[in-house]
């Protein structure tokens, strides 16, 4: 018997194309990525006040308002590395690094 799989997340046909081809997205795609996340999970008060501003090797950082947002990134820092790494199905972000001045 064949197994049925309901998924919500919206990038489930990106991701197995992703696979297949063996790419791995751009750094604007992992931006978005990663600012969904936060958008999610803060609604738009978090999401206004952490921006995701770039990725460099590995390394994604986010712009955050204040001590407190900086201080919620880095308790949340391991989950949107595994959400994002996840959704990419590839280990694009192995760090998230915090700048405070939004």
């Amino acid at each position: 018997m064949k197994k049925l799989t309901i998924s919500s997340d919206r990038f489930a046909s990106r991701r197995s194309t992703a696979s297949e081809s063996g790419s791995v997205p751009d750094e604007k795609t992992v931006i978005y990525i990663a600012q969904r996340y936060i958008e999610r999970e803060y609604g738009r008060r978090g999401a206004a006040a952490m921006r995701v501003t770039a990725l460099r090797s590995g390394v994604l950082i986010v712009s955050v308002s204040d001590a407190l947002w900086a201080q919620e990134l880095w308790m949340a820092r391991a989950a949107l590395c595994e959400h994002v790494n996840t959704t990419c199905h590839a280990t694009v972000v192995r760090r998230v690094v915090a700048q405070t001045g939004v």
